[in-house]
């Protein structure tokens, strides 16, 4: 790298030459015409070196040109004596004529070691010394990293390939990079713009001189911090795709420093400038069997920003919260409605202790959502995770009838509630939501307007077992009306009598068939008969 260094700057010198020729009339017309020329100054200064002091060793290159009069092309051929030679049969005739040295002006280029321009006026040309005097000076950086590099000068020093003065060069591609301009011995600003970083130097620049802005090639971190994981220490396994251990073999190498962000503390890691632009990948591991998988870092074109969570590796987003976001757990009520009617049904929550409501103003909100459980249909609310731990109360209701104040019910699961008629009941099984009735017993209750001074109840069928004319009923007064009334005991809850007659001893009512014992019945005895038998009717339950 050093040797080509050296060709390289042959270019970038203020050169002062010598030329001497050779006794060209002994000089057969096969081997061309040459002169000679020396480099007498050697050194190139530098600014803001961020590599430290240094200067440049320059000498020719093999194949640097020269052109005189802007025709005749001499090429080097010769490094160790800088001899130049063209094979131009013609280029004797110039010998002890004024003549012109140039680079190639024309066709310059912006980078490289071959951009240079430099021009001499030489008289007698063949004999005496040949000064040459060096227009352009150079900014020499090294870049390793993604995007451009823009270099802004306060007046217009650089020149575009077509000629044209401009005070603005942008560079693309990495490496070493050398960019020519044009002093005109006044001060001027450099911007010097890299990777998001910008650098600025007022200076009166030389010309002939290289200004070596230094390494600008971005170093990248990897920042790790550990969360939810017990590894007393933590080493990083990295390799780049050409497979290069980039932090040593196995187990790597633990972080060399540690850094603060926003008071969470990150173990880090800073990338060789080399693997720039590379994928890498690593394994973290405490160096006694525990690791993460394999984890792509990607390309190294920026910071990376990793979580050590419970043993695997991954992704942070903000490396202000590198914690991850744990989402607040949300519940939902479900409404199984029982011996209801209501076509719409609200539900209306709020929190016990801080009077918040939870599904909108009176009267809550309508739920479009319904979950079949076990056959069962239940309407669904999600309630807000704010309402998550609460202690919430709730009315169900259909804009007009309602339930009355649930108790509290602890959000810390979903809840199943039964609408019971108006009544909030807490489900205990979910695929059965039908409440469990106790069997108890039942009651049939006859009023009459007949003088009958007593009543007797006879009846036959669903397990009943009466002899005629029946057991005598005994009598109860509701809301100023006597009834007679019989009690099932709890064995005949929801059992069907096949038939029942009311009777004093002598009169009887006609047969009531079918009568069902799933609650209270009540009859009244009237006093129109049917083939000599009172007829009766069904009534409502007074009470």
């Amino acid at each position: 790298m050093k040797k080509f260094w050296n060709l390289m700057l042959a270019a970038l010198v203020i050169i002062g030459a010598a030329a001497c020729t050779e006794n060209y009339e002994s000089i057969e017309k096969a081997e061309g015409f040459s002169f000679y020329a020396e480099i007498v100054n050697d050194t190139r200064a530098t600014i803001a070196d961020e590599d430290g002091d240094k200067t440049w060793e320059t000498k020719w290159e093999l194949g640097d040109k020269l052109y005189v009069n802007d025709t005749y092309e001499f090429v080097c051929t010769d490094v160790e004596k800088g001899r130049f030679t063209c094979y131009d049969d013609a280029v004797a005739e110039l010998a002890g004529t004024a003549v012109t040295i140039t680079t190639d002006g024309k066709h310059h280029s912006l980078q490289g070691a071959k951009a240079f321009y430099t021009t001499a006026a030489v008289e007698n040309f063949g004999e005496g010394k040949v000064a040459l005097q060096a227009l352009t000076s150079f900014f020499r950086f090294t870049y390793n990293g993604t995007g451009d590099v823009k270099l802004t000068l306060s007046e217009s020093l650089f020149r575009t390939e077509e000629g044209t003065a401009v005070n603005e060069i942008t560079v693309s591609g990495n490496g070493e990079q050398f960019v020519a301009f044009w002093p005109n011995g006044a001060e001027v600003k450099l911007t010097f713009s890299a990777n998001g970083e910008t650098k600025e130097v007022s200076k009166a620049f030389d010309a002939g001189m290289v200004y070596n802005l230094g390494d600008r090639t971005p170093v990248y971190k990897v920042y790790v911090y550990k969360y939810n994981t017990d590894w007393s220490n933590v080493y990083m396994y990295m390799w780049d795709d050409l497979e290069t251990f980039i932090f040593g073999v196995w187990p790597g190498s633990t972080a060399a420093a540690k850094e603060t962000i926003n008071g969470y503390e990150y173990m880090v890691w800073t990338i060789p400038t080399q693997h720039n632009g590379k994928t890498v990948s690593m394994i973290l591991n405490n160096n006694s069997g525990s690791q993460t998988a394999d984890f792509n870092l990607g390309v190294i074109n920026e910071d990376k920003y990793v979580i050590l969570n419970s043993g695997i590796a991954d992704f942070i987003k903000d490396a202000n919260n590198p914690e991850p976001e744990i989402p607040v757990e949300t519940h939902k009520i479900y409404v199984y409605k029982h011996n209801n009617t209501w076509t719409t049904l609200n539900l209306y929550s709020w929190d016990s202790v801080t009077q918040a409501t939870y599904t909108g103003a009176w009267p809550g909100s309508k739920t479009t959502v319904t979950e079949v459980i076990n056959g069962y249909t239940y309407y669904v609310w999600e309630m807000p995770a704010a309402a998550t731990g609460r202690a919430v109360r709730m009315i169900l209701n259909n804009g007009s009838s309602q339930t009355g104040d649930s108790d509290p019910y602890t959000l810390d699961k979903d809840l199943y509630i039964r609408l019971n008629g108006a009544a909030i009941q807490e489900i205990d099984d979910i695929n059965n939501p039908e409440p469990t009735v106790a069997a108890q017993p039942r009651k049939v209750y006859a009023t009459t307007t007949l003088s009958w001074s007593k009543m007797n109840i006879y009846a036959w069928g669903g397990g009943a077992s009466f002899s005629w004319p029946g057991t005598q009923m005994s009598t109860e007064t509701i809301n100023g009306t006597k009834y007679y009334v019989y009690t099932f005991d709890a064995s005949f809850d929801g059992a069907t009598l096949s038939g029942v007659i009311f009777n004093n001893g002598s009169s009887q009512t006609i047969d009531i068939t079918n009568v069902k014992l799933d609650q209270d019945r009540f009859f009244r005895v009237l006093s129109t008969q049917s083939s000599g038998k009172y007829k009766y009717e069904a009534i409502a339950d007074p009470r």
